[in-house]
């Protein structure tokens, strides 16, 4: 068991658990932690009112195989006697100089004076005897003969250590390197290294963060698109990765096109034709006008207006008369009526 007197950090993330809107707070623990550690968590600092359903504000969490844990607390707090309750997860997630240090944010690799961007690679921690071991997957494959390095900043290499050797040169079994430490200001990271061109592509929505869809690839092969989504009031308009490239079914599949593609969407237009019923209406389409503009309007569910609720093209019945204005209650008028809104049903 180890103790730890740190403080977490609000990652402003909201999720759903159990019916109930959890907040995340997140904790860095050295990658150096012996795998899968138990950690003793005290809860200080706690406000006067507020407690959490631990015993003595206090709980341990045990580090999984990738150096995860998480624990859900109930805080409760009584003000004017009403009870508050709210759910906090506390997220425990592996770090090191690699990764903290502003010196080391370009690790990259080399192979073959060739460099090998961070877009070309996925890293996770993996439990391997009793360490953490970062472990590094480059998507293409690798030849024999090929000399792999690490960098940093402006191509400056680190040493690894590997039994009694020390080299600049990742050693390999097939596309696997050895287990090594990067011996550079003493950082204490252990790594590895994997080549594999084969990877599950994930299809997005526009969001960047829905799954849509997922699809093996591989590298220098040609993609293998899934089925066109669909959104109600959007026409898809194709999966895109990386800087706006857009893929197609037998295109090559690149290594540094990343491992998520997402949806674009252009939104379907409609020309929607307005009977003033005995007013008047404009004869030309005002702009900025929006049937949102209309709390009281009646839609029937099957008349879609385009998705962005504006009227492009308006072609108007019963009048002649251009009301001049921009305004949404300049659309029609009747003498001695008010517009309570619209209706596909010209009796409603």
């Amino acid at each position: 068991m180890k103790d730890y007197n740190n403080v977490f950090q609000m990652d402003g993330k909201l999720e759903l658990v159990d019916g109930n809107y959890v907040k995340n707070y997140t904790m860095e623990i050295p990658s150096s932690i012996k795998a899968k550690s138990k950690i003793n968590v005290t809860l200080k600092e706690f406000k006067d009112g507020y407690s959490a359903d631990t015993e003595n504000n206090s709980f341990d969490v045990t580090l999984d195989e990738n150096g995860n844990a998480s624990k859900i607390v109930k805080v409760s707090s009584t003000w004017e006697g009403k009870e508050n309750v709210e759910y906090i997860k506390f997220n425990f997630v592996l770090t090191s100089k690699l990764d903290a240090d502003d010196a080391y944010s370009g690790f990259n690799f080399q192979r073959n004076s060739t460099s090998i961007g961070s877009d070309s690679y996925t890293s996770k921690y993996v439990a391997e005897d009793n360490k953490y071991v970062k472990v590094y997957t480059i998507r293409d494959s690798l030849n024999d003969d090929d000399v792999v390095k690490a960098y940093y900043g402006n191509y400056k290499y680190f040493n690894f250590t590997d039994g009694d050797t020390t080299s600049k040169e990742l050693s390999f079994t097939g596309n696997t390197s050895n287990t090594v430490i990067i011996s550079d200001d003493n950082i204490n990271e252990y790594i590895k290294v994997v080549f594999n061109p084969e990877y599950t592509l994930k299809f997005c929505d526009d969001d960047k963060k829905t799954v849509l869809a997922e699809m093996p690839e591989t590298v220098s092969g040609k993609y293998t698109l899934p089925e066109n989504p669909t959104k109600a009031g959007f026409k898809f308009a194709g999966w895109y990765v990386g800087n706006d490239i857009q893929l197609y079914d037998g295109m090559e599949v690149a290594r540094a096109h990343g491992t998520e593609a997402y949806a674009k969407w252009t939104p379907i237009t409609y020309t929607v034709k307005i009977d003033a019923n005995g007013g008047k209406a404009v004869t030309k389409a005002p702009t900025g006008w929006s049937i949102a503009d209309y709390e009281k309007s009646v839609q029937k569910t099957d008349v879609k207006y385009d998705t962005s609720d504006k009227i492009g093209n308006i072609t108007v019945v019963g009048g002649e008369e251009d009301l001049g204005t921009d305004s949404a209650s300049a659309l029609v008028s009747r003498d001695g009526y008010d517009l309570l809104g619209f209706s596909t049903d010209k009796n409603a």
